[in-house]
């Protein structure tokens, strides 16, 4: 619907424009310990894909993340 001549526009923002900045969950020291597989702390584990992995559907995938392995079809 179009808006009437000369009224302000109003727009939707997601951020709330009072507080822009979040703390930190994280202490300096919490974030340079290793994990158990021995990955730093923001390294994410190794991934990888598939498609077209079932010939008889119409689409399918295969995924792993670390140990977990996934298939899916449709």
């Amino acid at each position: 619907m179009a808006a009437k001549p000369g009224a302000a526009s109003t727009t939707y923002s997601p951020i709330d424009p009072t507080n822009k900045t979040r703390p930190s969950i994280f202490a300096g020291s919490d974030v340079d310990w290793l994990r158990p597989d021995s990955r730093a702390f923001q390294q994410c584990r190794p991934a990888f894909f598939r498609t077209g992995t079932v010939n008889s559907a119409a689409g399918s995938a295969y995924a792993e993340f670390g140990n977990t392995k996934v298939i899916v079809s449709v």
